[in-house]
C-alpha cells in the first residue's frame, strides 16, 4: 500500500515547512510585496504565522491555547523619542482597556499584557495580533502617510479606517 505523502508545502507535522512560509513572507504577489511594505519586520509576520499556527493546532486538538502574545521591539523613526512612542502606545491600551469595561470593542487587560518598556533607543512590548494591527501599527508614520485625509490632519480612529477600506474594497 502507497504511503499518503503531505501536500506540497506542508511538513510531516502538518505545519507550513520554512521555505514556503519564507517565500509567502519575503515574495512579491504582481506588483504588492505583502509584508514587505509595512513597517512591520518580516521575522515579525514569521513569528506571528508560528503562532496562528501553534493556536489552530490547539484548537483542532482540544488543547489549551498557548498565549498569544509575541515581544516586540519598536524602532522610532523621524525624530520620535522612545518615551513619546511607550507614552502614546500606554494611552492607547488604556483606553482600549476602558472601553472593553463600557462595552465598547477593547480589550480588557492589553494594557497590563504589553508590559510597555524603553530603553535610550527602542520600546519593548508584548502584543498579540491584535494589539500589533489596532495599537502599534496606527502609531507610525507609515500608517499616517496611508490613512492622513490631509496635510495636518490627525489621522482616523482605527475602525474609521478599516470601514473606510471595507467599502472601497466592495467598489
Amino acid at each position: 500500500m502507497a504511503s499518503k505523502s503531505a501536500p506540497v508545502g506542508i511538513d510531516d507535522q502538518g505545519k507550513l515547512d520554512e521555505g514556503t512560509l519564507r517565500r509567502f513572507v519575503f515574495r512579491t504577489f504582481g506588483r504588492a510585496r505583502r509584508t514587505q511594505d509595512s513597517p512591520v519586520m518580516p521575522d515579525v509576520w514569521l513569528r506571528y504565522i508560528r503562532l496562528a499556527e501553534k493556536i489552530a493546532n490547539a484548537r483542532i486538538d482540544g488543547l489549551s491555547l498557548p498565549n498569544g502574545v509575541v515581544d516586540l521591539l519598536l524602532t522610532p523613526w523621524s525624530g520620535d523619542r522612545p518615551g513619546e512612542i511607550a507614552s502614546k502606545l500606554r494611552e492607547r491600551l488604556r483606553r482600549r482597556d476602558s472601553e472593553k469595561l463600557t462595552g465598547g470593542p477593547g480589550g480588557g487587560q492589553r494594557y497590563s499584557a504589553a508590559r510597555v518598556a524603553l530603553s535610550e533607543s527602542r520600546v519593548v512590548a508584548s502584543a498579540d495580533f491584535e494589539t500589533l494591527v489596532r495599537d502599534v501599527v496606527p502609531l507610525t508614520g507609515w500608517w499616517t502617510r496611508l490613512f492622513q485625509k490631509k496635510a495636518n490632519t490627525p489621522p482616523e480612529k482605527f475602525d474609521v479606517d478599516i470601514k473606510r477600506i471595507k467599502e472601497k474594497m466592495k467598489e
